[in-house]
């Protein structure tokens, strides 16, 4: 068996775009000793598992003190080990979320591994409320906790661009018009440069009626911050893919004049980062005006003057879309 030095329950990959400082990790679980029952877990060893519990001196939800994942199974769901997530499961272990500090084993799941864990742990889900039977508070309670959960989760697969778990999550318990924090899913996809996640939204029914649910003003404000041919490129082609799926902000409204502004400007004196390319802002424009969108009613007002007085595009300016 590898040495316990080897172990580390963090990925090698951004989360919410944090990168875990693995030498710092794998310290803090030298310090703290991972228990055997934990390690088990970690290296998808059932019978190690399953002795240890027949001995009686852990049982199925025992919590570790280590850095990270704290059961069996979050240590199992985290490493991407269907074998041992199914066994954990089928001895009961607690999928609940325990606290808001505590990330859930469906959140894991999302995060981390693949959708067979996702829908191994749905599974389960089914199977134990059928069984538990529960009614009343009980029954509100276990299902507001386990809606809890996949909203959480469903926010971070749009964020990290999973689109087989968005999937999975709408299918058992997510409304694909989920607000979370005053925007929606949607919103969330498109501006984390998610295209697959962002199109499988769209034809799931995502409203497209301004910013917050669509994301296009802020996508293309990100686009034009970062400055990179690729993001523009990645951006550009969704928010030209949302406003052929229908998208409403060409209705009008500061939202739409938000975008034809950004489509209009282009490089100078003034300003030496457009969005996109020539053509991309050309193919914007011509879909704004085929979806409904008058020129002439405007209402971006002293936004170019404001935006002339800048000289770029900073964060103040996006007060202006918002208000």
């Amino acid at each position: 068996m590898s040495t316990f030095k080897e172990c580390s329950f963090y990925p090698p990959y951004p989360v919410r775009n944090i990168r875990c400082d693995l030498d710092e990790v794998r310290y803090d679980a030298v310090a703290h000793k991972f228990h055997p029952f934990l390690a088990a877990a970690f290296f998808g060893y059932n019978d190690v598992l399953r002795i240890l519990m027949s001995e009686g001196n852990v049982d199925v939800n025992f919590e570790g003190i280590n850095p990270g994942p704290d059961t069996a199974l979050e240590v199992a769901v985290w490493r991407n080990r269907p074998k041992t997530v199914k066994f954990l499961l089928e001895q009961g272990a607690d999928i609940y979320c325990r606290s808001i500090t505590t990330i859930s084993p469906i959140v894991h799941a999302v995060k981390c591994c693949t959708k067979t864990v996702l829908e191994l742990i749905f599974k389960e889900l089914h199977i134990r409320s059928k069984k538990l039977k529960l009614r009343g508070p009980r029954k509100e309670e276990y299902v507001k906790n386990i809606k809890a959960q996949c909203e959480e989760a469903s926010l971070e697969a749009c964020e990290l661009g999973k689109p087989e778990a968005v999937e999975i999550l709408l299918h058992h318990a997510v409304d694909v018009n989920l607000s979370i924090e005053d925007q929606r899913l949607l919103s969330y996809a498109a501006i984390n440069h998610r295209v697959s996640t962002v199109q499988l939204l769209v034809k799931r029914g995502a409203k497209m009626e301004n910013d917050r649910d669509c994301g296009i003003v802020t996508a293309m404000y990100d686009a034009h911050k970062r400055g990179e041919k690729e993001e523009h490129r990645i951006l550009s082609g969704i928010v030209i893919y949302l406003l052929k799926s229908g998208c409403n902000v060409a209705n009008g409204g500061i939202h739409a004049c938000a975008v034809w502004c950004m489509a209009n400007l282009k490089k100078s004196r003034e300003l030496d980062r457009p969005f996109g390319t020539d053509r991309q802002r050309e193919e914007i424009k011509r879909l704004l005006l085929k979806n409904g969108y008058d020129p002439k009613k405007c209402q971006h007002g002293c936004w170019k003057a404001r935006l002339l007085e800048r000289r770029y595009f900073n964060g103040t300016l996006m007060d202006l879309f918002w208000h």
